[in-house]
């Protein structure tokens, strides 16, 4: 009877072997039907990038309206079609945007710009047209380089400049007290 019990004792430790196994398996087949549940996700995400060559302003003009009476505002047409109280010396604004060809530009610009004789001011708005001048380009607005030449856009500069009422004197937005330029910013879309 000895034996009988040491192979019960046997059984017995084998059967908890089987058990402990079957546990196991059970266990790998639960993880492996739940698929990633148990895990982390991963995702890529692509990057992507456009290399331009730097912007660049080229061929400057500056604004200037010239002698103006002072009893009305004065305007410079982009279109150089309806100048009004503007001197025989006037001069539309314009540059040249340069980078690569092809590419979009925003535009950005301030919405006036103020003039000063070191104690007075008048304010300038200004009326920016593309290549075409069909249109003004508000600020914000966009343009392609390379419509007429390669890699280049050119805007124009007009505007209406509050000189109705205004104290005689040499203004410019270059010096004096409150004098404020008109500037332009151009990024890559």
């Amino acid at each position: 009877m000895k034996n009988v019990k040491t192979k019960t004792r046997q059984l017995g430790g084998g059967q908890m072997k089987l058990r402990k196994l079957s546990v196991l398996m059970f266990t790998a087949l639960v993880g492996m039907s739940t698929g990633n549940l148990a895990f982390g996700q991963t995702q890529d995400i692509q990057v992507a990038a456009d290399v331009n060559v730097p912007l660049t302003f080229a061929n400057v003009t500056d604004i200037d309206f010239g002698g103006v009476q002072n009893d009305a505002d004065a305007t410079l047409d982009p279109e150089g079609t309806s100048d009004s109280n503007v001197g025989t010396s006037a001069q539309l604004g314009s540059f040249d945007i340069q980078g690569t060809d092809g590419a979009v530009v925003v535009v950005d610009y301030d919405a006036t710009a103020t003039l000063s004789d070191g104690s007075n001011n008048v304010t300038f708005t200004p009326d920016v047209r593309g290549e075409t001048l069909s249109s003004a380009l508000s600020s914000g607005g966009t343009v392609t380089l390379g419509n007429t030449t390669s890699g280049e856009y050119t805007l124009t500069i007009g505007g209406t400049l509050s000189s109705n009422g205004a104290t005689a004197g040499s203004y410019t937005t270059a010096s004096g007290t409150g004098a404020d330029p008109l500037t332009f910013t151009v990024t890559y879309q």
